[in-house]
């Protein structure tokens, strides 16, 4: 059982081609224009208007990394590129300002992914990332933490067996890029959902 509750059913060939296939993964990393929510996915999301021009900078404070089944270590997430999307879709709303009081402190982002094969089908494989991120916003003249939270999300998507072998033959495998950055996107849009219930 894997941490995150995922079970992990090897199937002979099958799973030896997809190993083969994510550590191929270790050079493809999600792509920062990708994390940023769309402005439809943005428009339902409270306004947070008591923080208008409020968000003087954002920083990245700690950096966790990402983990996946059996142990392999890659490098998915693009930390910098994270915290430019998060800017991004603060100015969009209107929240960042360069004279603003506060600022945003992005702690220890992390991803995770797992497999399974669904129906016990060797021939698909459905691939799970998760995202993990604290946010904190802090009032530069006091140190006053006006928000704290730390966000979890996940990301399903299906490949066919097909689509990882394919990956194996040198190129970067996309389905896990995707779905890095959909969980990217989906983490950024509930911080914003959560940020928009405070008060400033």
């Amino acid at each position: 059982m894997h941490k995150y509750g995922m079970q992990f059913r090897p199937a002979g060939k099958v799973f030896a081609l997809l190993m083969l296939a994510l550590l191929a993964a270790c050079n493809t990393v999600a792509r920062p224009e990708r994390m940023v929510p769309g402005a439809s996915q943005l428009a339902s999301l409270p306004a947070a208007t008591n923080l208008h021009g409020a968000i003087a900078e954002v920083r990245l404070i700690e950096r966790a990394g990402t983990s996946g089944g059996l142990g392999l270590r890659l490098t998915l997430l693009d930390y910098d590129g994270l915290a430019g999307a998060v800017r991004k879709s603060l100015a969009s709303r209107g929240l960042m300002e360069a004279k603003g009081a506060m600022r945003l402190e992005i702690r220890e982002p992390s991803t995770g992914y797992g497999f399974t094969f669904p129906g016990d089908q060797p021939s698909v494989i459905k691939l799970q990332v998760f995202m993990q991120a604290g946010y904190r916003l802090i009032r530069n003249s006091t140190g006053e933490r006006v928000f704290d939270e730390t966000v979890e999300n996940s990301h399903e998507e299906l490949a066919s067996r097909s689509e990882y072998e394919s990956d194996i033959r040198g190129r970067p495998t996309p389905k896990l890029q995707s779905a890095v950055e959909a969980a990217v996107r989906n983490n950024i849009i509930e911080f914003l959902r959560q940020l928009g219930k405070v008060k400033g």
